[in-house]
């Protein structure tokens, strides 16, 4: 039983206090973790588009910024109040650019008391495929998309958990939209069930879906009041 992992599902404001603010080495490795999986490549692509920067530099600058973060020199100043999770990141994201944090302080990778596997060569082979060089969005407006993108990749991996693999691989369809419209009768069959039985599985797992993707949400802001708001900006990069 992982109790330390069971008590970062409260907020991303937690997993912040836990990475600064920890003792015990092991626990801020888990906790930073969880915020790179989620962070690290919506932050490379705003790097890789903001001046148009190389990926050895745009990689050398995400590296760095959770080296700091593993040196609690970021996630000290780490304000709830400040508001959403995502834009404080940035904004932190944002600082080390403009006090070229990089070239005065430079590191040796995997420096630090906790380590963080980083994979810059995948971020890059990803940043080309989908070719975000030449978006029409704003730097800022691509770390929102990819920010979605990845809550959403975090959403799948929880229901893919909750999930035996054969009904997952035939109902995540129904939620993703990854196969366009697919026909009941072909889910159905994947599941052994009637069209009938079946097409309520598959509202249970819309209603699943949607449940997660409102706790992720919910992680990211600070008040239940904002979780709306930011559902909305959700799905309006999600859209984009």
């Amino acid at each position: 039983m992982n109790e330390p992992a069971a008590e970062f599902r409260a907020t991303r404001w937690s997993l912040v206090y836990e990475a600064a603010q920890s003792t015990q080495p092991e626990r801020a490795a888990v906790a930073l973790a969880e915020l790179y999986r989620s962070y690290h490549y919506p932050l490379y692509v705003f790097a890789r588009d903001r001046g148009r920067r190389s990926a050895e530099d745009a990689g050398d600058l995400v590296q760095d910024f959770f080296v700091r973060v593993l040196e609690k020199k970021v996630l000290d100043a780490a304000d709830p109040a400040r508001g959403r999770f995502r834009s404080f990141l940035l904004g932190a994201f944002k600082n080390l650019i403009v006090t070229q944090w990089r070239d005065a302080n430079r590191q040796k990778r995997g420096g630090g008391a906790a380590h963080v596997s980083l994979d810059f060569d995948s971020a890059e082979s990803r940043y080309a495929a989908e070719s975000l060089a030449d978006s029409a969005a704003s730097p800022d407006e691509t770390y929102d998309i990819q920010w979605a993108r990845a809550l959403v990749d975090g959403v799948l991996v929880r229901l893919k958990a909750e999930s035996s693999p054969g009904e997952f691989a035939a109902l995540s369809p129904h939620v993703t939209g990854a196969r366009g419209e697919v026909p009941l009768s072909e889910t159905a069959t994947a599941l052994g069930l009637s069209e009938s039985a079946a097409k309520s599985r598959i509202h249970r797992f819309r209603q699943q879906w949607a449940r997660l993707i409102r706790e992720e949400v919910a992680r990211t802001v600070e008040s239940e009041t904002d979780v709306e708001e930011e559902l909305r900006h959700l799905l309006a990069c999600l859209r984009a």
